[in-house]
């Protein structure tokens, strides 16, 4: 006699890519489980389901009225985890089917874990204003695993170019436990000035993919700006020495380092003092120094010299100048004119004599005294040359004798 085909019968094989640890509320990965027919009769499927809704049936060829062919015809079944808590989550995959005679069904036992995501929390970090061009000191942000899971970093970064990751134990690749922290460290480099602000953003597997920021914020400041306030010298006497002070004023908004001070050629003038002094500071917004010049000509004429302060802008080296003059001129000469006396009897003064006196040279004379050299035959009885008097270049006065 003729034998009869044996009904179909299938089984469902463990998936070659298991559920994930899954965070609570997301979905997994796809897990995909292979239904084998191992029957003689081709199986016609019903239905395929999980018994909670913690798993779920989101695809596959073994579809409700499909066929599997016999004797190790396959279909597929894929799935998702989707915990709703915590914990590990059992279930069972079950697929009913007609075994070409009656409903039968088959069923696989499936698990999965539902774990709190992992939640990176960044601490506040301070930057300090900074000189626009120049880099801040190092920021250390304090990043922290306050979740279930550990975190894997995949990146961090800020939005712009005004703020910059420059190291930290925050690494990319690396994981950060539950409760662990690590750190990043940043600087603030503004292009230009005023208030920046900014996030920092770190983004993880935890296991899931997520981010967390903190927003910064620094200030950008104007480089300082030094200005020499120039004071003119005047006439000077040839020899004679003579000083002004400058003020240097600050008017940026970050503070100046004085590097050095300097004479162009320093032939007439001397640097001999002031505040301004090399590794000094000029503080901003109207902050002031000093530099008190020497002028001592040593020859009639203008003489020009340049004043050069280099300082620290707070980021560049810059110089401030200016310009000084001073007119050197010939000291005051008194010359006298010759007097001759008439001839006197001894014991009788003779009629008084008057000698002019003439300043010829470059300079106003101030007369302080009058005097014979001896004074024993000869007597000063007046005339114009009084103490006191200012006799301008190329005028005279009068001493009565």
């Amino acid at each position: 006699g003729r034998s009869l085909a044996t009904p179909a019968l299938l089984n469902i094989s463990a998936p070659s890519v298991a559920f994930s640890d899954t965070s609570v509320g997301t979905t997994s990965n796809t897990a995909t489980f292979t239904v084998t027919n191992t029957g003689e009769t081709a199986a016609i499927i019903t239905s395929r389901f999980f018994g909670t809704t913690q798993f779920n049936v989101t695809g596959g060829t073994c579809a409700s009225n499909s066929t599997v062919a016999v004797s190790g015809g396959t279909c597929t079944v894929v799935g998702t985890f989707n915990p709703t808590s915590a914990g590990v989550k059992t279930d069972n995959l079950t697929v009913v089917y007609n075994d070409g005679a009656s409903s039968q069904s088959t069923a696989r036992a499936v698990s999965g874990t539902g774990v709190t995501a992992a939640v990176l929390d960044i601490a506040a970090a301070t930057f300090s204003n900074t000189t626009v061009g120049a880099t801040s000191g190092a920021a250390t942000f304090n990043v922290t695993n306050t979740g279930g899971s550990p975190a894997t970093i995949t990146a961090r970064a800020f939005g712009t170019n005004q703020f910059n990751v420059t190291g930290g134990t925050c690494a990319v690749n690396s994981t950060i436990a539950v409760a662990g922290t690590c750190t990043v460290t940043a600087t603030f480099s503004p292009t230009s000035a005023g208030a920046k602000s900014d996030s920092l953003s770190i983004a993880y597997n935890g296991p899931n993919v997520s981010s967390s920021s903190r927003a910064v914020s620094a200030t950008g400041l104007a480089a300082a700006s030094l200005a020499i306030a120039v004071t003119s010298y005047g006439n000077v006497q040839t020899g004679t020495p003579t000083s002004k002070t400058f003020t240097v004023t600050n008017s940026g908004q970050s503070a100046a380092t004085v590097s050095s001070r300097t004479l162009t050629t320093g032939t007439q003038y001397s640097i001999t003092g002031g505040t301004c002094a090399p590794a000094s500071s000029v503080t901003a917004n109207g902050g002031t120094c000093t530099l008190i010049v020497g002028f001592t000509p040593t020859t009639a004429g203008t003489k020009n010299d340049t004043i050069n302060l280099a300082y620290i802008d707070g980021a560049v080296s810059r110089t401030a100048t200016a310009a000084i003059t001073g007119t050197a001129i010939s000291p005051a000469i008194m010359t006298p004119a010759p007097a001759t006396f008439p001839s006197t009897a001894i014991g009788a003064t003779s009629a008084p004599v008057t000698v002019t006196v003439n300043n010829t040279g470059a300079s106003t004379a101030t007369i302080f005294s009058r005097a014979l050299v001896t004074g024993t035959q000869f007597t000063i009885t007046g005339g114009t040359c009084v103490n006191g008097l200012f006799i301008g270049a190329g005028s005279s006065c009068t001493v009565t004798v």
